[in-house]
């Protein structure tokens, strides 16, 4: 069961794994086998080259090698910054110009044809330890020669370094005093244009003029806001000496006169009533008379003892409290009047002065600017005169960074290295072996045989049922059992079907051994089992004379023998639809008395003959038999890519498995 989860699960493994369907193990085991094969490639490819290399090298233009070199002293900090230094890769890469060969090739009256080999044969690099180094490598067939080479190079580079380091100071110097020149040009048209910027009522720059109208602006509303609060104070003042006014007469009185304040009539009438009440009773009508009067008059007199008195003659003066107030009203009247008329003086003046600043602004940005230029101009010269000065103490005194180190001496030996030969001609085979290993394992992966489980996992409705070892390479007990795998796993796939497909890839002489443990497992299980084959109808055989059933006679096209029967066709390899018709007729006849059909098929077709595809449409599962390290993978992978056999169940069987990968597979 556990191998049929396997198989419905490989679609989804394909998918992850374009190998899922290789076994490195199986290779591994073949490639050991060959192992002698490679290690042979190597040894031959090794010796071959290396004696070819060895003869070409002693005839080669490199034989002999000279080395000089060229010391590159870094500059200090301290040198100037106008003053760029090469850098030792580029001063290599300079000294490898062919320019420089021609110069070289001329010293030493070269022939056309090896001055035209010299760039070959001369190498300029750095060195990889000191990359203040540059060494200058000659190859010439005499060492002698390489040795003049090589310093005839270094001389020729270090006269054309040094030419073009002063040829390029020179170059800078004069474009930095023509520089110079035209700035102090246009330093005068800036001093010139700064005049002109000036004010001309205060002779002022802008900034100043600027800073003068702020100020004054700035001078003038604070004089207006004191005007202001003073016009306030004043009309407090006004309003508090008319409020005092109101309250204070224009005149006082300076003097009055009262002439009499008498009583003596009323002392006259108390008399007289003293007397009548002598003489008459207090309810006598003139006594209560002169009482009443009397009670009249000093009410009356009392009345107007409480009131003021009334003079008999005032006299009046001017108040004088009332006459200052009046003076201090009017004099700040006048004051008032005065500080607005001021205050509107003066904000007319700052409305002007107000006009004024946007005016003296753009001037201040075109001063502004002017100066920045000039600023600017004055600090370039500067520095160019700092430069140039730099430039000229460098042009008349400066030593070159560039010097010869070494100059190269007649080598002693040959630059041949046997080993480097040797670790050159050794790995020339291994590339070779590997090179053929890879060939080996595309075309074993490409076009290679059955061999492993692995192949079959061809995903969709193909499945692999499982492995039989070859003839006695296991014992009958293993052999029963993997037979038995095998039928239990078709039996699974089968499922609820009743006819089953067994054909071949190749010729397969385990065929029968199937054959018979799938009749065993039929008769167990009480399973009618139908085989049916198919021959041709030239090869029909005449078969004895026997007693025929009553099912015999009712089939057409299939000679019945048993549970065996023979459907001979006029063609193997394709089937008429009349043959399919008369197969189909037979099949219904014989359903009532068998419930499983096997239609078996030889190894002598293909899988791409039509009636391959007829009887799997027909059948409702095919088992398909390969044989191990015979069948190739293209045959099987043919089902894959055929579109007729998308819908048909196909369950594969790999046979004849040798003894030394069956441990391995079934690992």
């Amino acid at each position: 069961m556990e191998n049929l989860n396997l198989a419905r699960n490989v679609e989804s493994e394909i998918g992850m794994n374009p190998f899922a369907r290789y076994d490195w193990r199986v290779f591994l085991m073949r490639l050991k086998r060959r192992l002698w094969f490679f290690l042979l490639v190597i040894v031959a490819v090794a010796i071959a080259l290396f004696f070819v290399l060895r003869t070409v090298q002693r005839k080669s233009m490199r034989c002999w090698e000279s080395q000089a070199r060229l010391f590159h002293q870094i500059r200090s900090d301290r040198v100037p910054s106008f003053y760029k230094q090469m850098d030792t890769r580029v001063i290599a890469e300079f000294a490898s110009s062919a320019i420089h060969f021609q110069e070289v090739a001329k010293r030493l009256n070269l022939a056309p044809p090896e001055a035209a080999k010299l760039t070959s044969l001369v190498t300029v690099e750095v060195n990889r330890n000191k990359p203040n180094v540059i060494a200058i490598r000659a190859n010439y067939n005499n060492p002698h020669l390489a040795a003049e080479i090589a310093n005839s190079v270094a001389d020729v580079v270090l006269a054309a370094y040094i030419e073009m380091q002063n040829s390029t100071l020179r170059g800078m110097l004069d474009e930095r005093q023509q520089r110079r020149i035209r700035l102090q040009a246009r330093l005068a048209e800036l001093e010139a244009a700064k005049v002109l910027l000036t004010s001309p009522d205060s002779f002022l720059n802008p900034e100043d003029e600027l800073n003068r109208l702020s100020n004054e602006i700035v001078e003038t509303m604070g004089q207006i806001e004191a005007g202001r609060a003073e016009v306030i104070q004043l009309q407090a003042a006004i309003a508090e000496a008319e409020r005092l006014m109101t309250t204070i007469p224009e005149e006082i009185q300076h003097s009055r006169r009262i002439r009499t304040t008498d009583t003596s009539a009323v002392d006259s009438m108390q008399a007289t009533l003293d007397a009548m009440r002598l003489k008459y009773t207090e309810a006598h009508p003139r006594v209560i008379s002169l009482a009443n009067e009397l009670a009249s008059v000093r009410k009356k007199m009392a009345e107007t003892a409480s009131d003021e008195i009334r003079p008999d003659e005032v006299v009046y003066v001017v108040n004088y409290v009332r006459i200052v107030l009046e003076e201090s009203r009017n004099k700040a009247e006048v004051q008032m009047a005065g500080q607005i008329k001021i205050n509107e003086v003066r904000t007319k003046r700052v409305a002007e002065l107000q006009k004024l600043v946007p005016e003296h602004l753009k001037i201040l940005g075109a001063y502004l600017e002017n100066q920045r230029n000039i600023e600017t101009v004055a600090r370039t010269i500067s520095q160019l005169d700092s430069t140039i000065n730099d430039m000229e103490l460098l042009l008349n005194s400066a030593v070159p960074d560039l010097s010869v180190l070494e100059y190269a001496a007649p080598a002693l030996c040959p630059t041949s290295n046997p080993s480097k030969l040797v670790m050159t001609s050794v790995g020339a085979g291994c590339l070779v072996a590997v090179m053929l290993l890879a060939l080996f394992f595309g075309w074993d992966f490409a076009f290679g045989r059955l061999n492993s489980p692995k192949n079959f996992n061809l995903g969709g409705n193909v499945s692999f049922l499982g492995m039989l070892p070859a003839r006695g390479v296991v014992g009958a007990r293993e052999m029963e059992a993997s037979l038995q795998r095998v039928f239990m796993l078709m039996r699974g796939h089968l499922g609820q079907g009743q006819r089953v497909f067994l054909a071949e890839l190749s010729p397969n002489s385990m065929t029968p051994e199937v054959r018979a443990n799938w009749n065993q497992n039929f008769g167990i299980n009480g399973i009618q089992a139908f085989w049916l084959s198919f021959s041709s109808a030239k090869e029909r055989t005449k078969v004895p004379t026997r007693q025929r059933s009553k099912l015999d006679d009712e089939l057409i096209a299939i000679e019945k023998c048993g549970n065996y029967g023979v459907f001979h066709c006029s063609n193997t390899l394709v089937l008429s639809q009349a043959e399919l018709d008369l197969l189909s007729a037979d099949i219904k006849t014989l359903e009532p008395h068998f419930s499983l059909f096997i239609v078996e098929r030889d190894g002598k077709g293909k899988l791409n003959d039509p009636i391959f595809d007829q009887l799997c449409q027909m059948a409702d599962y095919t088992v398909l038999l390969a044989t191990f390290g015979r069948d190739k993978k293209s045959a099987l992978a043919a089902i894959e890519d055929d579109a007729r056999l998308s819908e048909h169940r196909i369950g594969c069987v790999l046979t004849h498995v040798q003894k030394k990968y069956w441990n391995i597979l079934q690992a």
